[in-house]
Order: structure tokens, then C-alpha cells, then sequence
């Protein structure tokens, strides 16, 4: 096919922008790196908005289709709601002149509010129509229909009317979690060939009273979002034959957009963490009940970490059911992964790393890999099948290399070639220089802050005996994938001058990779957007 359609979250630029401060991507470059082949964009939506978008996945289909939109031969239709009075009437047209006028769009001529319909000057450039679909109490919901294509244009002829979108404060709309622009279906005709794309609204678009919540909806937009993105991302690699790709079920839910509240659907159960000083109140929980049902979540578990700041490893577990699974698998990119809840208060895989597996399966073959805090060993899974000669897995915990070696049997890699050494990193580091071992690439992802027999360990004051002690045994030429949570640098320009001033202080043999991978590889979409920094941040090192 010709063409690609994919369901845009909201959030994300439709392509990268110049003027956007620290946004290096747009969503046509994050779904080109997945399909392995440029994407062509003649089909544009806001930041914000969701829903229906096309891309030309060829220089011929780009022409057509530009050809196809010049002519006007191609029919749009968008849902949005607002929290404004009604209209005089319910249906009607809005023509006017739109232009940019310094970093903003302007509309000039528009309908004044309670009209039915006013002739524009000649000069008008863009036309709207608009029909109510549904209301409930102050909220609307209205259908939009383009008949030009200028940049703001259904914004702009929403708040000429008297309308303005919820969530579009560039264009007097009340503030709100989200736009409430939903691009609903894109069609055109190629070739005597019709081709449609229609992609469902948000959750509280079909049920307005749920607009009312707006935490509830705070929940559900960042979800929607999620769930778009892996949708898109299993749409393009179904496209580019990548099926590695289409093997997926684990995913965060909820990051950083609820202080109290953290998400996680992990194959068959969602799994929730609530934070707050207090257990959830009956408002909370009605809330967090509500959501559930929502998502469709059909088995849950929430984690009550109230009490963290007396028992730091102490919870309490609501199940969704008494016979709620207490270790099950999880699929990530065509890899198993057991996770468990009755093993501490992590799962089993952060899934916040999976960019960074995919790239070790897809950069380990032929070389010799050594995995350093590597918990239940993920990395090492990802390494062995992609091809690694041989991988040594360092961890602390015996429990979490046993665990380790059922990831790898769960993908069928023979343990025979591959080392589990249950030690202090640091410990091993030292013990693997004076036995003069090399590796190809080492992964090191510590923690910010650890305690054993051997010390406390913090990232921040032990980051350059850390680094000098993986130079000493990773090969010249090799690499080094350094990463790390630690709060204390913000996003990955504060991590990297970190990094830059051990190195130059102690004139360690490494240096930044030439590819700057780590900075052009963004995180899922899942995670971070273009422009936020990041909490999990990685670089990847080269040893001269």
C-alpha cells in the first residue's frame, strides 16, 4: 500500500518543528525509524489534537496525495467539544482569512457568534462547517468539516463562534488536560480507489458528563494517548514488516501526570502504585474504580505506598480478585519476559528501558556482552538473542539471577555460554580487571542509591570510579551504554555534562559516541514526549 493511516495521540508534533524548544522528533520521525523507510507528510495535526492521519509512504504517493488536497478532493471530518454557550444555531458555515501573523495564526472576517452564516470578503482563504452532535449541561460536542486546509483553522472558526475548543487556551478555550480536537475520519479517492481512515474519539467525547472529572480525565487522556501510540507503532511495523515489533503487551500507563498515581498494564493485569502520605479516600477510590472501568482493565492490582516513608519496602496490595496471578509473562518486541508480585516492590522489568533492549538485540551479534546491576537480566536476554557470543549477568541478588536464567529459558536461549555472577558491581569490576577480562559492550544501569555489607552506593558522588572501572574492562573500540534514573540531573543535557566532566577529570579513554545515538534514539512515546526532560536518561560511550 501506498499509504500509511495511523491513529495520532495527542501530544506530539506531526513532524519536527524548528521553533519547539528541545523537540528533536515528530511523530513521522519516531514512525519512520520503526518502518525502516522515510515517511512523506501531506496530512498535518496540531500538537494536540488525536486521530486520523496519513502519510505517503513513497516521492508518487506524496504527489498524488498533495495533488488530491490542492484540489480539494479530499473530505475531513473532526469532533471537538467546548464548555460554551450554545449558538443561536446549531449548524452553519464560517468563512474567513487565516494567515500567521508573527508566531501566531489570526482569523480574520469570521462568523460573529449567533449568526447563521456571513459571506466573507473574496480574499477569504478557509471555510468550516460546523453541526451539533450532543450536549450535556455546559459541555457540547460539535462536528467539524474543513473545506480548506489552513494551519489553526478549526480552532480559529471554533472561537470566532463562540465556541473556542476546551483545552485550546491559544484560542480562548478553558483550560483543561487535553485538546479536545479529534481528527474522526480522513477520505479521499486515488486511482478510482476510495481510501477511508476512521479512528474512535476519546473516551469522555462519547459520555460528556465524564468531562466534569477532571483528574478522571487527566487519567484517560494520558492513557488515550498511550494507546494511539502503540497502536501507530503496531500499525507501521505491520507495514514495514518488522513483526518483532507487533509483540507487545506491556506498557506505562501513567508517568509523571498524577503526583499520586503511577500505572503500569503488564500482559493481563494493570498494575497500580498510589503514593500519597493517606490512603486513597472514598473520592479517590471512586476515581481510580471508575478508571478501571474505563480501561477495561480486567484484572488489577493496586499497591498502597502510604507508609513509605516509615517501611520504605512496606505496602499493602488490593487485588482486583482473590485468584489475581502472582507471576505471569509478559511480551516485549518478540521477547518473554516473566514478571511477579510477590518478589518486592518491582515487577520484574522496567519498561521505561525497552528502546534501549531493542537496540542491544540489534547491535550485539558477534560480540561479547556484560550486563552490570542487571536485576532479572533483560539486557542480557536481549543481547543473547540477538546474537552475542557470550553475556555475564552481575547482580547482588541470587534471587534475581535465578530469575534471570527463567527469562532465559522462557526464550529458549541455552545458559551454557553465558555467565550469572552473583556480586557487588563494583566488586566484580575490580576482580574482572585483575583477570584481565574485556567485553565488546557493557550496559551499565545502576541505581542512585544502594546499600550492602561492601557500602552505600550514590550515583552522583561514585559516577566517576563507576566509569573509570568500566573502561578498565570494556575492549578499545567497544562501547559502553551508560544509563541512569537519578533525579538530580535534569534530563540528558545535566547527565551528560556529568558524564564529560569525569571523563576530562580523569582522563578516562572514552568518549561520547560520534552517532550521539543516544539523543537520536527517542524513549516509546510511552514515556517522555519530544521536549521533556527525561528521568531515564542514556548515553552511549566509545573506549578508544
Amino acid at each position: 500500500m501506498s499509504f500509511l493511516f495511523v491513529d495520532k495521540p495527542g501530544g506530539i508534533p506531526t513532524h519536527a518543528t524548528e521553533n519547539g524548544p528541545g523537540v528533536a522528533v515528530g511523530f513521522v520521525e519516531y514512525l519512520s525509524s520503526i518502518a525502516g523507510e522515510k515517511l512523506y507528510v501531506n496530512h498535518r495535526l496540531d500538537k494536540g489534537t488525536t486521530g486520523a492521519l496519513v502519510f505517503a509512504r513513497n516521492e508518487a504517493a506524496a504527489a498524488q496525495l498533495a495533488e488530491a488536497f490542492t484540489a480539494r478532493d479530499v473530505e475531513k471530518t473532526y469532533l471537538f467539544i467546548t464548555d460554551r454557550k450554545l449558538p443561536a444555531t446549531l449548524e452553519f458555515t464560517v468563512k474567513s482569512f487565516i494567515e500567521k501573523r508573527g508566531s501566531k495564526f489570526v482569523s480574520e472576517h469570521g462568523v460573529a457568534h449567533g449568526e447563521t452564516h456571513r459571506e466573507a470578503p473574496a480574499e477569504a482563504n478557509s471555510e468550516t462547517g460546523f453541526r451539533l452532535m450532543l450536549t450535556h449541561e455546559q459541555f457540547s460536542l460539535w462536528e467539524a468539516r474543513p473545506q480548506t486546509g489552513k494551519s489553526h483553522q478549526i480552532r480559529l472558526h471554533a472561537q470566532d463562534s463562540g465556541i473556542p475548543i476546551l483545552g485550546d487556551q491559544d484560542h480562548g478555550g478553558t483550560p483543561f488536560p487535553a485538546l479536545c480536537l479529534h481528527s474522526l475520519e480522513i477520505k479521499f479517492r486515488l486511482d478510482g480507489k476510495e481510501q477511508a481512515h476512521r479512528c474512535p474519539p476519546p473516551t469522555f467525547f462519547n459520555d460528556l458528563k465524564l468531562v466534569e472529572n477532571v483528574r478522571l480525565c487527566t487519567w484517560l487522556t494520558a492513557f488515550d494517548r498511550r494507546s494511539r501510540w502503540l497502536e501507530s507503532r503496531a500499525q507501521t511495523a505491520q507495514a514495514g514488516n518488522r513483526s518483532e515489533l507487533l509483540d507487545l503487551n506491556a506498557w506505562r500507563v501513567l508517568h509523571n501526570e498524577d503526583e499520586n498515581l503511577r500505572a503500569e498494564v503488564l500482559g493481563e493485569v494493570m498494575d497500580l502504585q498510589w503514593f500519597s502520605e493517606e490512603a486513597p479516600a472514598k473520592n479517590d477510590w471512586n476515581d481510580i474504580q471508575e478508571f478501571l472501568k474505563l480501561t477495561h482493565a480486567q484484572a488489577w492490582r493496586l499497591h498502597l505506598r502510604h507508609d513509605r516513608g516509615r517501611k520504605p519496602q512496606g505496602e499493602d496490595v488490593w487485588n482486583s480478585r482473590p485468584e489475581a496471578p502472582t507471576r505471569w509473562f509478559i511480551h516485549e518486541n518478540g521477547l518473554r519476559y516473566e514478571v511477579r508480585a510477590d518478589t518486592g516492590l518491582s515487577s520484574g522489568l522496567f519498561l521505561d528501558q525497552r528502546a534501549n533492549r531493542l537496540w542491544v538485540r540489534e547491535n550485539s551479534e558477534n560480540r561479547s556482552v556484560l550486563n552490570l546491576f542487571s536485576y532479572t537480566s533483560g539486557f542480557s536476554v536481549a543481547a543473547a538473542k540477538g546474537g552475542a557470543t557470550k553475556t555475564v549477568s552481575v547482580d547482588l541478588s541470587k534471587n534475581f539471577l535465578e530469575w534471570s536464567k527463567r527469562n532465559f529459558a522462557l526464550n529458549e536461549i541455552p545458559i551454557e555460554t553465558h555467565e550469572f555472577r552473583a556480586m557487588d558491581t563494583r566488586e566484580y569490576l575490580k576482580w574482572a580487571k585483575k583477570k584481565a577480562l574485556s567485553f565488546d559492550l557493557v550496559i551499565c544501569d545502576p541505581p542512585s542509591f544502594s546499600r550492602s555489607d561492601k557500602g552505600v552506593f550514590r550515583i552522583e558522588k561514585d559516577l566517576g570510579a563507576l566509569l573509570s572501572s568500566v573502561a578498565d574492562v570494556t575492549k578499545p573500540g567497544g562501547a559502553v551504554l551508560f544509563c541512569a534514573n537519578y533525579e538530580g540531573w535534569y534530563g540528558t543535557n545535566d547527565f551528560r555534562e556529568a558524564i564529560q566532566a569525569e571523563i576530562k577529570q580523569q582522563k578516562l579513554p572514552l568518549t561520547l559516541s560520534i552517532k550521539k545515538w543516544a539523543e537520536l534514539l527517542p524513549p516509546d512515546l510511552d514515556f517522555e514526549l519530544p521536549g521533556e526532560a527525561r528521568l531515564m536518561k542514556s548515553l552511549l560511550l566509545e573506549k578508544l
